[in-house]
């Protein structure tokens, strides 16, 4: 089965976030998902009080039918595309959540 890779966008915010972007960007570059026209949008939120305490929403579209197990959830359905959403409150580097992602595109929905 071919593999195409995932367009990604990454918007940081604080100086977590940055520190955090080579190994983002290095990981969510070797992403890959069997199908065309799958997106991945990550945005750093600051939390309030602290210059390094971040969340991350993540917005994941795919045509394919992903299993959704926490944090992730179905946002939309629509026709050949489905948007899934997550929340990372505790993620403390880049690799963590590319392999949180990586995790969801590995688990087709049987």
């Amino acid at each position: 089965m071919s593999r195409k890779p995932v367009a990604a966008s990454i918007y940081l915010q604080t100086v977590n976030g940055y520190l955090m972007e080579p190994a983002l960007t290095t990981g969510i570059s070797r992403l890959a998902c069997t199908e065309d026209d799958c997106r991945l949008h990550i945005a750093e939120k600051k939390n309030s009080g602290t210059l390094w305490a971040t969340s991350f929403e993540v917005w994941l579209q795919c045509r394919r039918s992903l299993k959704c197990n926490a944090p992730w959830t179905v946002e939309d359905r629509s026709p050949g595309q489905t948007t899934y959403r997550a929340t990372f409150d505790e993620i403390k580097d880049g690799a963590s959540l590319v392999d949180a992602i990586k995790q969801m595109l590995a688990t087709p929905e049987s």
